[in-house]
């Protein structure tokens, strides 16, 4: 019996369920804010001794490396969520058919049979 209170969607514990957006840290950097505290910097730094421009390009790269793991680290959480889905889509196909899976031992109840091949 499904519980009803539980989830909407019977199926979620399969890896089916509707995906679900995840909360971006509110901590986190945005390239807006970046942007208006790299303006900022600028706007307020030592005219007698501005900033190295190695120095600049390094914090833009830093942040450009780290926006392009973010989205990288997303994209594999999608491509991960099809694939559990797959798999379980694949797993129901199997329901009310015998396979073989490769095992090295088995549990026998009582009054039941168990089947095999040995290769």
């Amino acid at each position: 019996m499904i519980n009803p209170l539980a989830s909407n969607n019977p199926y979620e514990s399969l890896g089916l369920g509707a995906a679900q957006e995840e909360k971006k840290d509110q901590g986190a950097l945005g390239l807006e804010q970046f942007l208006k505290i790299m303006t900022t910097q600028l706007q307020s730094q030592d005219p007698l001794e501005p900033m190295d421009n190695g120095d600049f390009l390094g914090q833009i790269a830093q942040f450009s490396t780290v926006t392009g793991i973010d989205n990288l680290n997303e994209s594999f959480n999608g491509f991960s969520n099809s694939i559990t889905s797959g798999q379980a889509l694949q797993a129901g196909s199997l329901v009310g058919r015998e396979v073989l899976a490769p095992v090295s031992s088995g549990y026998l109840e009582t009054g039941s049979s168990i089947k095999g091949r040995v290769d």
